[in-house]
């Protein structure tokens, strides 16, 4: 049994930052033909804003816009917020959201069984300890077959960066480069999450490309994986990778990444 899941940080709902919020259709229409290409049986949206009637009288229809019969939505401050969506039935969903971050827990009821999936979004300003408080709250209990994926806002320890480098890129948008940077490379939630028995899909079959900037959004070159799929070792990846075209480099600032597991129910 095989179930294809996919992580996708869309850029503020697909509109601009300033009142009355525009929509940008054609970053919508690239992500839909993205998403229709790849058919994933899951897909989790971070920064899925306006998700549900807010104060500004905007409402983006996540399930009807790509295509998903379930769905599940997790507001945040304002706008902001996740939307986790599925091609099987969402059971026991929960929106988990506090001081350092929003996300989803829920049940995907595929034939046979069930798998646990965690859609995360830690703040970005967050520290790495607020970060690791704000994804205990998924792990509180120890599940088979579950897979945390999400904008986790956080560096892997395997992967290799060069702090002068990060430092003068930051500086293109940062007027406290050096500290956003350092906070980055502290890197305790990626290894907490492996001390907690999650594997990292992408890293584990030498797919992981750094995630963010796009080349449509690619003023600053800092060439970060902060986007990633977790799961537990009784899920088997079959395939991983970092979505890289045409239509990816404009639709967003992040490049979407999708897993293909094999689940063995026994």
């Amino acid at each position: 049994m095989k179930i294809k899941v996919m992580s996708y940080n869309v850029l503020h709902g697909f509109r601009n930052f300033d009142p009355p919020f525009d929509l940008e259709k054609d970053r919508l229409e690239a992500v839909q033909k993205v998403v229709r290409a790849e058919k994933p049986d899951v897909l989790g949206i971070t920064e899925a804003c306006f998700g549900s009637p807010s104060q500004f009288g905007i409402f983006m229809d996540y399930a009807r816009l790509f295509n998903f019969q379930y769905f599940k939505y997790c507001p945040s401050k304002r706008e902001w917020g996740s939307a986790l969506l599925s091609q099987y039935p969402i059971s026991n969903a929960r929106a988990v959201a506090n001081e350092n971050g929003s996300g989803i827990e829920a049940e995907i009821l595929k034939e046979g069984g069930v798998v646990n999936v965690g859609l995360v979004h830690p703040r970005f300003d967050a520290t790495e300890n607020e970060k690791i408080k704000y994804v205990k709250a998924f792990l509180a209990k120890q599940k088979k077959r579950q897979i945390i994926l999400g904008d986790f806002n956080a560096i892997s320890d395997k992967d290799t960066y060069d702090r002068a480098t990060l430092i003068r890129e930051y500086r293109k948008f940062d007027s406290d480069a050096e500290h956003s940077v350092d906070k980055y490379l502290e890197r305790k939630l990626i290894p907490y999450l492996r001390s907690r028995g999650l594997i990292d899909a992408l890293q584990s079959v030498n797919s992981h490309k750094p995630t963010i900037p796009t080349k449509g959004y690619g003023y600053a070159k800092t060439n970060m994986r902060i986007d990633f799929i977790f799961h537990t070792l009784d899920l088997r990846v079959i395939d991983a990778k970092t979505i890289k075209n045409k239509m990816t480099d404009m639709a967003s600032d992040h490049y979407p990444i999708v897993t293909t597991f094999d689940i063995k129910w026994k």
